[in-house]
């Protein structure tokens, strides 16, 4: 079924239309979308709000922790690669494989944090 649309022309002071046009081009939408957007926002409950910029967090913090993990976890798959045959490789090898072991102890139990986020996200 498709939507109605009601079309119509509105007048508006160019400098709010430039404020509009500034963030339709940051998001990537169109100025009608932005619009749309925006005028919805401001009938929404801010408890609704509230929740879409609670879930937004928490899915941005999970990516983080996600990315960061992924990220040490190549480093020290790189870094078995290295050649430790000499006492100075192998004891900076080892260092830097300790840091990296530390970095993915401060993230906890990942598996832990990822359901505590994912069960934060509020749904509607």
């Amino acid at each position: 079924m498709k939507e109605e649309i009601y079309r119509s022309q509105f007048r508006l002071p160019y400098e709010l239309y430039e404020k509009l046009k500034d963030a339709a081009d940051k998001s990537g939408s169109s100025v009608n979308a932005e619009l749309v957007l925006r005028l919805q926002q401001s009938f929404d409950n801010p408890d609704e709000q509230l929740k879409k910029i609670q879930n937004k967090l928490a899915v941005q913090e999970l990516k983080a922790m996600l990315s960061e993990a992924s990220l040490t976890v190549g480093m020290m798959n790189l870094l078995t690669k290295v050649d430790t045959q000499t006492p100075e490789t192998a004891e900076a090898a080892e260092e830097l494989f300790n840091s990296l072991r530390n970095r993915l102890a401060n993230l906890g139990d990942l598996e832990q944090r990822v359901e505590e986020i994912t069960s934060s996200i509020i749904t509607e």
